[in-house]
């Protein structure tokens, strides 16, 4: 999940953005039993107000990753 983020703020960052942007996230889990860990980690990493969020249980990720995450950011 931390390269996942890393990923996501570098992409923000080009583009002069950060999390507090991010207004919206979907999140792919390939295994139902991370959900109550990546619950805790999503309120430690997005500052308040959350961003929306809706959460997939996916079969498989590419190249064997546990999350994917995909967000929507939008400037102040």
């Amino acid at each position: 999940m931390a390269q996942a983020v890393q990923n996501i703020k570098d992409i923000l960052l080009e583009n002069n953005l950060d999390l507090k942007n991010v207004v919206d996230v979907t999140v792919f889990l390939s295994d139902p039993r991370d959900y109550d860990v990546f619950n805790e980690l999503y309120s430690k990493i997005f500052p308040k107000p959350y961003p929306t969020r809706a959460t997939a249980f996916v079969k498989s990720l590419p190249r064997n990753a546990k999350v994917e995450l995909k967000v929507i950011a939008h400037p102040d």
